[in-house]
């Protein structure tokens, strides 16, 4: 069976929520959100990822939806572009 390469399976969408919740519970006392500019710093480095999908506005590592995940402080990239 061939995978669409603009999907990411329930596995890894699952995995990436338990891991951004964890990161968000162990920094609980700092500030969850992140100023604009760097939001908009990650939102540019992603725009141009080769694992961007852009008319879904996800991460085909994690399945993250990015205009949320740019925005969290504890929040990284699964392939360490920020």
């Amino acid at each position: 069976m061939m995978e669409d390469s603009d999907t990411v399976d329930w596995k890894t969408q699952l995995r990436s929520l338990v891991q951004t919740s964890n990161d968000i519970i162990r920094n609980v006392d700092k500030a969850i959100l992140i100023k604009g500019d760097v939001k908009l710093h990650r939102q540019k480095i992603c725009d141009s990822c080769e694992f961007y999908i852009q008319k879904q506005d996800k991460c085909k590592k994690c399945g993250c939806i990015m205009k949320v995940k740019t925005k969290l402080y504890s929040a990284r990239c699964p392939v360490g572009k920020w």
